[in-house]
């Protein structure tokens, strides 16, 4: 186990404990829902993966890959739900084209568990991957083209600190799978995961321009804080690994 694994761990409790408390504000708003149910998909990918990377179990790493084959359909729902806001003002739409490729990643997986096992291999992971950050970058283009279309100034800045905050963090997320090819990377999606989330559950409330400004620093203090926990944890296990030698 290693300080990826750690931070997936900081990351699965960190993010349900953002949706929850988003969820708790409103049970009966969909934009809550929605980001609750989005959330909760991230924080089982991040669970299962920390559990596979802790136990090497393949059961894990397939619910790993369910989870993150979940998490497309919930995360263009919500980001279509708030930027259809009248204050924002985008179309009404719903995820209905990537519901039949989530449904086909299904079948591929429920293949692999039941004939053979394919999704240790290449030529499932790359389709798959392709899948999975091809819809998140789709939310990224949504808030891009709305961002251009705003004229509200506070909306504007709101909705172009999130695509600009999404498009990071995905990039870095992919980026955290290059240690699996062999390629050496520092593992910071996981860490930025948790801040956007927590800045995307705080604009759901504050609408001011000097509060998403607050934030900023909100977010530089918890991402200390997360690095720094990273780090005392990947000291301990390293220390236990070198003491056991």
């Amino acid at each position: 186990m290693d300080v990826q694994a750690v931070s997936a761990l900081l990351a699965a409790l960190l993010i349900l404990a953002i949706g929850a408390s988003v969820l708790l504000r409103s049970r009966s708003d969909r934009m809550y829902t929605a980001f609750a149910a989005m959330t909760f998909t991230v924080s089982a990918w991040h669970l299962c993966s920390f559990i596979d990377a802790a136990t090497g179990s393949p059961v894990m790493r397939w619910l790993a890959l369910w989870a993150a084959a979940t998490l497309t359909p919930p995360a263009i729902r919500f980001f279509r739900i708030f930027l259809a806001q009248p204050s924002i003002g985008g179309p009404k739409r719903g995820p209905r084209v990537t519901l039949a490729w989530t449904l086909l990643a299904y079948a591929a997986l429920v293949t692999s568990a039941i004939y053979k096992p394919i999704h240790d291999t290449s030529y499932f992971l790359v389709p798959f991957g392709l899948y999975v950050f091809g819809g998140l970058y789709r939310c990224v283009w949504d808030m891009y083209t709305q961002y251009r279309a705003t004229t509200k100034r506070v909306e504007r800045t709101r909705v172009g600190y999130l695509a600009l905050g999404g498009f990071v963090t995905t990039t870095l997320t992919l980026t955290d799978l290059l240690p699996r090819f062999g390629v050496a990377w520092p593992a910071i999606g996981n860490v930025l995961g948790i801040l956007y989330l927590y800045f995307l559950s705080q604009t759901l409330f504050r609408y001011r321009l000097l509060d998403l400004n607050e934030l900023v620093g909100k977010m530089a203090v918890l991402g200390t804080l997360v690095v720094l926990l990273s780090a005392v944890y990947g000291f301990l296990l390293y220390w236990i690994r070198v003491g056991q030698q």
